[in-house]
Parts: C-alpha cells; structure tokens; sequence
C-alpha cells in the first residue's frame, strides 16, 4: 500500500527505479485531481458560472489588496467595471471611462502597488487607476518630472537650440529642421546652460543693523574670506526652498583681532536650486546678538570699530532647466514653459545657446512603453516601441 503521494506524477523514465525515494511517493499518472500537501490527493475543484462575458472586446484583470479584499475589473471598449464578492455572488459597484480602444485592451500591462495600479500601452500615455473607495475610482495620466529624456545628438545631431525670453513662459529656437513637430505638446524640454563664476564683495554694518551679500544660487563651491581690522559676527545662510526659509549653516565671531585671525569658509553643493546668502555685523561698545560675549579682550579701552570686508566668490556651474512645450510653431521654434518651481531658478536672465539639450522620451511622437513593473519599492518602465530594449526606473520610494 502506498501511503503518500506528495512527489506527484514522475517521468516515466523512472517507473523502474526503485532505489529512489521519490518513486515509492510518485504517481504514474494523475489525472483530474490535486495532491494535498499532507501526501493524499482530492477531485480538482468544479467551476461555477458567476457572470455571462458580454460580447465584443473584454478583458479582466484582478484588483488585489489583500487576501481578503480583492476586485474584478473588467475592461470593455472605453469602459472600466469594478466588481467585488469575487469569491461569491459578483457586485458592481462603479464603472469609468477610460481612454483604451477595444481592440488595444488585450495589450495592456499593468502593476499594482495599495490602492494604485499603473497601466501601460505603446499607444497611450501610461495611466494611474487609483482606488478611492469601494464605489469610486480614479483613471489619471501619470504625471511625471525629471525625465526620462532622450540626448538631443539622438534625436537630431545637427540642431542647436537657443533659449529665448526671460520667466517661466519662453520660446526655443532650432536650427536644424524638423526638430519641433505636430505632436510633441506636452512634452518634456532638458535644457542645460553655463552658469559663470561669480565674485562679490561687501562691508559689514553696524550692529544691529546688518551688511548682506546678494542671493547666490550654489551648486559647486562656496568661499566666503574677510579682512580688515574687526570686530563682529559674519554668518553663512542656506535655503532649500527658494529662499522662504534661511538655516545658518556656520558662524563666525570675531571679538580680537590681535588674537582671532580673518575668515576664510568654503562650502560644497551638490543639490540643485540651492540658494546662499552671507551677513556680516561689525560690533560697537556692545553686542546686542551676544550680551553675555565680552566684544574686545580685558584692558582694551580703544577699540577698533572698521567695519569687515567680506568677499563671497562662487564657482560656476553646468544649470539644468526642464521645460514642458506648450505648443509648436514651426519646426524651428515651440513655446514652453519652465517645470522648476518658480522662485528657485536665480540665474533667470540667460538667453543664448544652450551647451546640451534633451527631449523626452515618452510622447504622441516618441511612442510610449508597453510594460510596468515594481522592484525594490521602483515604478519600472519598459518596451517603448523605438527604445524596445530600454528600461526606465524611478526613484526609490518615488
């Protein structure tokens, strides 16, 4: 009698190898059942009709949260119908437009991540079907930014593009042909100029009253020096966020100059859109910031009131800018407007030639990918019909 069946059906190669373990738990044929995991076998499980597939194009996919709660969508022509009770006696509970045709919805990847699931055509732009509750759902295009861009020597080696007009709303110029077609609204721009060293240099005021350099917008060095024969604070300023906030990031004191030597601080940025800004106060008979501070050392009864010069130098930078085209004019020329947030950009007055540029990758023109995918907490696009080896992954936990 053979008390186990757990190896299942075995190659028939091994019907006569009794030397093996497997072949006293296998099965020469099994047909139409299950084997347990405790080593029996049971009848395959029967169907049971739920619901009659209306007639045309139609697709379901499942929509799961949990083992427990779990919906059916089922893709019709411009159509989305979400069903629960999958398990017993099917529900509807919203339907939606959306914008695949019926022949194309056999050809929709899709990934879920909670209560969001991204879609994906080659022909449409990829999609967002979010959850809000049982009865409303949500179809959106995925609003992206930063990319995915394609080198602008790839799209066309011959261009030069000129960067036209000051503010969010510019125009762009090309001198090659065709690079600006019908079709390319709403697509993204990278444009990437010089930004030129620059040098600055100021004096301190009277306390309580202080000197202040320009905003400096830094990504590379920062060097603040001082000279001359003071007495007073000069503080380093860092904002993150167009300079709505100010953090000192490094303060300096000087209350002897016989003993306390000049300043010389540098700082290095490598976030982009990252403002700077140094004060500088030179001291009198007291320090209204520091009370508790003695301003000249014991048995100075002259003390010096120059105020500091202060020289603030930055090193230049390569500046990236997207921009969304707005609308096409000719193929040499397109409208577009700045993606950064305003406020951010302080080197706003360039116009000229850009050193590099890139367009996007995705678009009515470009193509859009044909499968999704999450890895490592990624969003993950792929299979673009002009880029089908080429992947695209976000950022972690973005």
């Amino acid at each position: 009698m053979q008390m186990s069946f757990s190896s299942g059906e075995i190659n028939p190669i091994l019907h006569a190898r009794v030397d093996l373990s497997r072949y006293h738990t296998g099965l020469a044929e099994l047909s139409n059942m299950i084997v347990l995991p405790q080593g029996g076998v049971t009848r395959r499980g029967g169907f049971s009709q739920i619901k009659q597939i209306p007639s045309g194009d139609v697709r379901y996919i499942p929509f799961e949260y949990s083992s427990t709660d779990n919906i059916l969508i089922e893709l019709r022509e411009k159509t989305a119908i979400f069903y629960s009770n999958v398990s017993e006696n099917l529900t509807m509970n919203a339907s939606i437009s959306t914008p695949y045709e019926g022949c194309d919805i056999a050809d929709i990847r899709y990934v879920q991540s909670g209560n969001v699931m991204f879609l994906t055509h080659r022909k449409y732009k990829p999609m967002m079907l979010r959850r809000e509750s049982l009865s409303s759902w949500v179809i959106e295009e995925l609003l992206y930014r930063g990319g995915p861009f394609i080198d602008g020597a790839e799209w066309n080696s011959n261009a030069v593009i000129r960067l036209e007009g000051s503010g969010d709303y510019r125009t762009v110029q090309s001198t090659g042909a065709g690079i600006f077609t019908s079709g390319l609204e709403g697509t993204l721009l990278k444009l990437e100029y010089a930004v030129s060293p620059s040098t600055e240099t100021f004096t301190s005021e009277p306390a309580p009253l202080t000197g202040s350099s320009s905003t400096i917008e830094v990504k590379g060095t920062l060097n603040v020096m001082t000279t001359g024969e003071w007495k007073g604070i000069i503080s380093v300023l860092r904002s993150s966020d167009g300079g709505d906030s100010w953090v000192t990031i490094r303060q300096y004191k000087r209350t002897d100059p016989e003993t306390q030597g000049q300043w010389d601080f540098s700082v290095s940025e490598t976030e982009a859109y990252i403002l700077y800004r140094v004060t500088a106060q030179y001291t009198t008979d007291t320090n209204p910031i520091d009370p508790d501070t003695p301003v000249y050392a014991a048995g100075d009864d002259t003390p010096s009131k120059e105020p500091a010069e202060v020289t603030v130098s930055a090193s230049g930078f390569l500046k990236s800018e997207n921009y969304r085209i707005q609308s096409v004019s000719s193929e040499y020329s397109a409208s577009v407007k700045r993606e950064t947030k305003t406020g951010y950009a302080i080197n706003d007055s360039f116009s000229g030639r850009v050193s590099l540029w890139s367009i996007g990758a995705w678009g009515n023109v470009q193509g859009y990918p044909g499968a999704c995918a999450m890895y490592q907490d990624r969003l993950i696009f792929a299979g673009k019909s002009r880029q089908p080896q080429t992947i695209w992954m976000s950022r972690t936990g973005d």
